[in-house]
């Protein structure tokens, strides 16, 4: 491809010149600028502001005036109007390097030369030439006077011939270098090149048509780049979730391990401090027993004292020796005649006192006696409150053993935290539903293959417990402690009865009143705190 020049001129309003010379001058950074290498430009002639331009303009026209060629004087340049001639000096790519290759003060004569040769057909002179070397090529702005030397608009004569001309007059400084003028678009056109290579834009289409156009590929990059961006990090994303989930479902189970651990170390200290405090209990209970058998001892010590008391005589002091009358008869000689006789008496107050020295040692007795037993049974009392709302399982129908759930070990029973003994399964109260208590134990009495199941519940435990039996055909194997053990026991019956479709008529617990206790009548649980008799 031959190396050519180009050169592209066009006119400028006073308006129009103003942002020309901000782009020209830098006053004003394009995108496609690299702001690094603006300090490689050069101004071989300054670039004078638009009202400069205006006034030279003005007085070119007032001279022509004065010449007698105006009939009126001429008036203020408008803003719209026009001042200038703008025009750009730029080359192939195959001249590019060469341009480059030369010193910086020889390419700015050059361009100089060609601005000031392509005045000069123009019958003007150059008001300002810049040389951008900061952008992808060389190339050159310069400003024309838009009024000529004879006073008229240089536009005039900005005619086809011109304009070929100065495609001429634009390669004789760069002829030594070897270049050529570019053909004209009729001959390539006729010579059947692709209009891509043929169509040209002006210096306003360019500058106003390529920051877009770069502006649009560079936006597609990005687009691309942030497709890119975004599909990694959705993937990141996708990562980060399944890790989020990981972690998550970890924290859980933590949380739930967590959760079980303290329910069973506050189980096991409930436990120990009810297994303590009965202990404690037990022992206090034996005292009093203790203790209630030595006032028993001492009462039945009174007591003896006193039935020897009462039944000899109080040896207090000697008794002492009087006369008694013991009858009267009358004599005649001598009158009348009493008869005595000698007896051994007590003094009234010492008996009084000795009897009641007695007396008061038995109330004191019995008083002690009867504290005695109140203690024990409030004793009672506190240790079946320690174990209040324990539910439990035995093979047997006797009372759960305290002793046997002190020495059993805590683990966990379906689901259910528990204490199992050598004959007594327990739960202690927790955060479970009847449901739960009931088939935990019931299938832990199941488990131990025992015969017989007793149970000490509550009575929606129960009823629970009831159901699962019937399920299994096992209602013949379980019963339940008392209280209210018959009452439990005969639902049990009618619900069996009612299962089998009432063979025969059973009597309903309200209809045996007669033969239940006072304690049979009771609710299961009447209170809050319930709990094992012990």
């Amino acid at each position: 491809m031959p190396k050519t020049a180009i050169v592209r001129i066009g006119t400028t309003t006073r308006s129009g010149h103003a942002g020309q010379r901000l782009h020209d001058t830098r006053g004003q950074i394009p995108d496609y600028v690299d702001p690094k290498l603006c300090h490689l430009n050069t101004t071989p002639i300054p670039v004078p502001r638009s009202p400069d331009l205006a006034k030279k303009c003005e007085h070119r026209r007032l001279v022509r005036y004065k010449r007698g060629e105006l009939r009126r004087r001429p008036g203020p340049i408008r803003s719209d109007g026009i001042v200038a001639v703008r025009g750009i000096v730029a080359f192939s790519s195959d001249a590019q390097s060469e341009i480059q290759s030369l010193p910086v003060t020889e390419q700015d004569r050059r361009y100089v030369q060609t601005a000031e040769a392509i005045a000069e057909r123009l019958t003007t002179t150059v008001a300002g030439l810049v040389v951008h070397r900061d952008e992808s090529a060389p190339h050159a702005h310069f400003t024309l006077h838009g009024v000529g030397l004879d006073g008229q608009p240089v536009s005039r004569r900005m005619n086809r011939q011109a304009l070929r001309e100065i495609q001429d007059i634009a390669i004789e400084p760069y002829a030594d270098l070897g270049f050529e003028r570019g053909r004209s678009k009729r001959a390539r056109i006729a010579d059947g090149e692709s209009p891509s290579a043929w169509v040209h834009r002006s210096v306003s289409e360019l500058h106003r048509d390529l920051p877009a156009e770069l502006e649009s590929a560079r936006n597609e990059r990005d687009r691309a780049i942030a497709r890119a961006e975004e599909a990694e990090a959705m993937a990141d994303a996708e990562v980060a979730q399944a890790l989020q989930r990981v972690e998550q479902a970890e924290a859980q189970a933590e949380t739930e391990i967590e959760h079980h651990r303290q329910q069973t170390t506050m189980a096991r200290r409930r436990l120990d401090q009810a297994l303590a405090t009965a202990d404690e209990a037990e022992q206090q209970v034996n005292e009093l027993r203790q203790r209630l058998r030595e006032y028993e001892s001492r009462a039945k010590e009174a007591e003896q004292r006193l039935a020897k008391l009462q039944s000899e005589h109080i040896e207090l002091e000697p008794p002492r020796r009087i006369e008694r009358v013991t009858g009267r008869e009358k004599r005649h000689l001598l009158g009348e005649c009493i008869e005595t006789k000698q007896a051994l008496v007590y003094p009234a107050r010492k008996v009084q006192a000795a009897f009641k020295e007695a007396e008061k040692l038995r109330q004191a007795a019995e008083a002690r006696a009867l504290a005695a037993e109140e203690k024990v049974r409030e004793e009672k009392r506190t240790r079946s409150k320690l174990l209040a709302g324990w539910s439990t399982v035995m093979p047997t129908s006797q009372e759960p053993s305290h002793a046997d759930l002190a020495s059993g070990s805590f683990r966990q029973l379906h689901g259910l935290i528990s204490v199992e003994g050598e004959q007594t399964i327990g739960a202690p109260p927790q955060e479970a539903t009847p449901h739960q208590i009931a088939t935990a134990l019931y299938l832990a009495g199941c488990d131990a293959d025992w015969e017989r199941l007793a149970f000490n519940v509550s009575d929606d435990v129960a009823a629970e417990i009831i159901r699962k039996a019937t399920e299994d055909g096992r209602l013949d194997h379980i019963e339940f402690h008392t209280p209210g053990r018959r009452h439990r026991q005969m639902r049990m019956v009618s619900h069996k009865m009612e299962q089998h479709g009432g063979a025969r008529t059973m009597k309903r617990p309200e209809d045996e009143v007669s033969d239940m206790t006072p304690e049979d009548h009771a609710p299961i649980y009447p209170h809050k705190d319930r709990g094992l008799n012990m």
